[in-house]
């Protein structure tokens, strides 16, 4: 911020500003403001954080300290969590985005719910159809911002829906994190746990017996993540001393502390619990880490009673170098097997089931750089892989400011650890959003701020002559010191930010509000010590504030900060309502359709409080002083008191130089100057392009740009009437181009049914059309990877629309839109955008329900299948299909009964086809069900 223009007249905001920024370098004319600085700071400062010792290094010169290089092509944007649920399926989160593959990661498809939120602080995947994901943003209109979703086609499809788990004077409704666990589509748990200091450990806990749609709250010790070997069967592990195990035996109503012991070892030693995995619901393995102080080992312990006793079958010394508060991974594979990463050192233990234990050293030292692994076979596992970097620059003034980055790559190995590959992750970016323009950008290089936007005419010198491509851009508040200034009037309008963005500027838009309760005496400069009260407060903020920046023409999603000045943090009272101000301000922000931003003092702003409450800011400004001028070498980490693994996705901006004179061009300004890597904004429409236009014949001409050619699964040859063959994956020519011709045209006009975002059960479907002077109008779909015309409408006598009988397309999220010609020959693509909609095909097998187990025969399996003339079932079973039966009626209700009897153990894939009354096959569009048979 502009310190000379904001606190000129305010000796104590001066004062205050300084001690936020911990501004070691202001000499001169400054050192009696510097001296009192010291002063205060020694009494009001927290104390910071300690800091990793750097190697020395001589005066001038750089030294660095890095992790060993892993080879391979990666992704380095930050993985936020990563399951592998089979040898070939699997799912990684990447900066708020959630990616998919069916093939050991070679390819990744975006399966991120494109329903508006701004995070996904849970996922879980029980199987390769059935997933979940807690939301927050302008979709998540529940308690506390939230909402779930829920997909059963592997995240081709989400449904979403408020999730309203709190009363608002709740304390745990304060979340800081979320955990999901399912054991069947239908029954699982949530956890929250509240956000607290890390002597606590508290949650609640929330059951589902129907997929998600509504819970139950239950009671839980500890907030931790659960693990369920059955609908009544459960435990929950750790605790903030990590030594908390408890079990249930009713679906988590109730639960029972937990010890294990080995007589042998004689006593006194601390044991730290990992979660147990059960193979069966009678069998199963708990790891443990176990110390007396000097000796760190990993216990594994085996159940054959469900979890009542515990046995320990291996010990396995780790040496007296490993921390066990330390995390480090550790996965049990059950039967007594696992592996486990040691912190630094390169070494990979595994233990197989008789209690052996061998040692794994990888020669590129991959291993020592694990932090979590997942593991489906001893010789199959995932692992998140991170390194970091610090370049070491002494500088004249005797500072030593490191310059840190770090990076994290998901790796893989078949060999049991012996070799790692860096998986080719997909770009964050990969599904941006339709119609994104370039208002929106990441943006990483240098910036300035200043109370009051310079002229055209200095900007104009600036952007040539200058480092400097973006510019913070105050756009009030009741504390903004510019609000009054002779020319706020004139530069503060839609028009003048036009013409800055039209030279080229980005901005970083800032709100200055209310400050910290603590922070002044006068009342209309301050919000109030009441949380509630405060949260209020931040939410009306972020209403004026929205209102401010849609008058000013910042596109949606642009980064709003809230300018937080420091204040004294060691006032709790006076920092939980900063921190709840701070929620209220980010949970409607986003709501109205931006981004929330914060801006404040990594130290005396207590920065790092907010990646904790229950509404995180998506971006924050840092404010730490560390050079007195520009300097192309500052980066955005290593801010005091804020840690390099908080906000790590482009989620950065630094202000790093403050109350500076710079002349460039010949024009002299007094700003602050910052470094950037962060979503930046502003208000130029994209470059202007011709309207496509396509060659209108009787259908536009295509061309195909590329053919994909599915591998069938199985060939299904159906002897009862009528008979049928068909492929299981059909060969599909996506995503064709069309031929353009250049008569560019503006016509509004557009789909007006079915609505946007509209869920379509019945077909045929009516898709309509309207518009003005209209001579014809096609209509199209995209779906199953490739655009299809619906159909024609050349008079439009009856209103302009076709009917579109879209039985079986198996169901997905379809994009519709038109392309017209008016009476003059032009031609438009739709206008309006045309509209999403989600084909849910009303029938496929319902019963029995995907992920059951099946205990007795014989089995009565169920379909609802609207329009069909004769439904086959079907089951994969001892490596080939079988024909379970046809119902040639449904009078009543679509059924087989089958005698399962004689067929070994083993899982199964359930499906149907249906005919309709023309004799068209078509195979199961909900993928049927994956159950298992297991004789009682």
């Amino acid at each position: 911020m502009d310190s000379s223009s904001r606190c000129r007249s305010n000796l104590r905001c001066r004062m205050t500003r300084r001690l936020g920024l911990g501004s070691g370098v202001f000499l001169g004319k400054h050192w009696h403001v510097l001296f009192i600085g010291v002063l205060v700071a020694m009494t009001l400062w927290p104390a910071a954080p300690a800091q990793s010792q750097l190697p020395p290094s001589t005066p001038g010169q750089s030294s660095v300290v890095s992790s060993a290089p892993l080879s391979g092509n990666a992704t380095v944007d930050e993985i936020q969590g990563f399951k592998l649920l089979t040898a070939r399926e699997g799912w990684v989160q990447i900066h708020q985005q959630l990616f998919w593959t069916s093939d050991a990661g070679l390819s990744w498809i975006n399966i991120t719910p494109q329903l508006g939120q701004s995070a996904l602080p849970a996922v879980f995947f029980l199987d390769h159809r059935h997933g979940w994901a807690v939301l927050t943003g302008p979709a998540a209109v529940g308690s506390g911002g939230y909402a779930i979703a829920r997909t059963s086609d592997a995240g081709k499809t989400w449904q979403a829906q408020p999730l309203s788990l709190f009363r608002p004077d709740d304390v745990d409704a304060l979340v800081g994190n979320f955990y999901l666990r399912f054991v069947t589509p239908q029954t699982g748990w949530l956890v929250t746990k509240r956000a607290t200091s890390r002597n606590f450990s508290v949650g609640a806990l929330f059951r589902t017996t129907d997929g998600g749609r509504s819970w139950t709250r239950l009671t839980i010790p500890i907030g931790e993540p659960v693990y369920f070997a059955t609908e009544q069967l459960g435990w929950v592990a750790g605790g903030p001393a990590g030594d908390q195990l408890y079990r249930t035996q009713n679906g988590g109503q109730t639960w029972e502390r937990q010890r294990v012991d080995d007589p042998a070892s004689g006593g006194g030693l601390q044991r730290i619990y990992r979660l147990p995995r059960l193979e069966t619901p009678q069998t199963g393995t708990l790891p443990v880490i176990a110390t007396n102080g000097s000796e760190t080992s990993i216990e594994s312990y085996a159940t054959r009673d469900g979890g009542r006793q515990w046995e320990l079958v291996s010990r396995t010394p780790l040496g007296n170098r490993i921390d066990p508060a330390a995390r480090f991974p550790l996965v049990s594979l059950g039967t007594g097997q696992t592996i486990t990463v040691l912190p630094n050192s390169g070494r990979l233990l595994k233990t197989a089931s008789d209690g052996q234990t061998s040692e794994v050293r990888d020669p590129d030292g991959t291993s020592s750089h694990l932090v979590e692994l997942d593991a489906v076979t001893p010789n199959l596992a995932w692992g998140l892989y991170k390194s970091s970097r610090c370049e070491v620059t002494a500088q004249t003034d005797g500072s030593r400011p490191a310059r840190c980055t770090s990076e994290s790559r998901l790796v893989s190995t078949t060999n049991g650890g012996q070799t790692w590959q860096a998986l080719n992750l997909p770009s964050a970016n990969a599904r941006a959003a339709e119609g994104s323009t370039n208002a929106l950008r990441t943006v990483v290089g240098q910036g300035f701020d200043i109370c009051m936007i310079p002229s055209l005419d200095v900007l104009s010198n600036w952007i040539v002559n200058s480092p400097y491509r973006s510019v913070n851009l105050y756009i009030g508040g009741s504390v903004w010191a510019c609000r009054n200034s002779p020319w706020a009037a004139s530069r503060l309008t839609a028009s003048y930010i036009l013409q800055v963005s039209q030279q080229g500027w980005m901005f970083f838009p800032t709100w200055v509000g209310p400050q910290a309760p603590c922070y002044s005496d006068e009342a209309w400069m301050v919000m109030s010590y009441d949380p509630t009260t405060a949260f209020n407060q931040g939410t009306a903020e972020a209403n004026a504030a929205s209102d401010r920046a849609a008058n000013l023409g910042l596109p949606p999603g642009s980064v709003i900060h809230y300018d937080m000045e420091a204040y004294n943090t060691t006032i709790s009272a006076c920092r939980n309502a900063v921190k709840s101000f701070v929620s209220g301000w980010s949970r409607q922000i986003r709501a109205r359709g931006y981004s929330a931003g914060l801006y404040g003092a990594g130290c005396g702003t207590a920065m790092s409080d907010f990646a904790n409450i229950p509404n995180v800011p998506n971006e924050v400004w840092l404010a730490h002083w560390i050079y007195s001028a520009y300097n192309p070498s500052a980066s955005v980490w290593g801010v005091a008191c804020t840690s390099d693994t908080l906000w790590v996705g482009h989620q950065r901006l630094r202000q790093y130089a403050g109350n500076v004179y710079e002349t460039w061009g010949g024009v002299t300004l007094n700003i602050d100057i910052d470094v950037l890597d962060g979503t930046l904004s502003n208000t130029a429409p994209a470059p202007a392009t011709p309207t496509p236009t396509p060659t209108w014949t009787s259908t536009p001409t295509f061309t195909s740009t590329a053919t994909r050619t599915a591998t069938a699964t199985s060939t299904r040859t159906f002897t009862s009437s009528p008979t049928a063959t068909r492929t299981a994956t059909p060969t599909f020519t996506p995503s064709p181009t069309r031929t353009w011709t250049a008569t560019p045209t503006a016509i509004a006009a557009g789909i007006t049914s079915p609505r946007n975002w509209d869920t379509v059960t019945t077909s045929p479907l009516a898709v309509r059309f309207a518009g003005s002077n209209v001579s014809a109008v096609q209509f199209w779909a995209f779906y199953d990877l490739g655009w299809h015309e619906l159909g024609t409408d050349t008079n439009g006598t009856d209103g302009w629309g076709v009917n579109w009988n879209w039985n079986g397309i198996s169901s997905q999220l379809v994009k519709l839109t038109t392309v017209m010609r008016d009476t003059g020959n032009n031609i438009s693509v739709d206008s309006g955008g045309g509209a999403y909609v989600l084909l849910q095909a009303p029938w496929g097998l319902i019963a029995p329900a995907n992920g059951a187990t099946i205990t007795s025969c014989p089995l009565t399996l169920q379909a609802s299948a609207s329009g069909a003339a004769v439904v086959q079932f079907w089951a994969f079973y001892d490596l080939g299909w079988h024909n379970l039966g046809t119902d040639m009626n449904g009078t009543d209700g679509w059924s087989v009964s089958w005698n399962c009897a004689g067929i070994t153990n083993q899982q199964m894939k359930l499906t149907t086809v249906m005919w309709d009354s023309s004799g068209n096959p078509t195979v199961d569009p909900g993928g049927g069900a994956l159950v298992t048979l297991q004789a009682p």
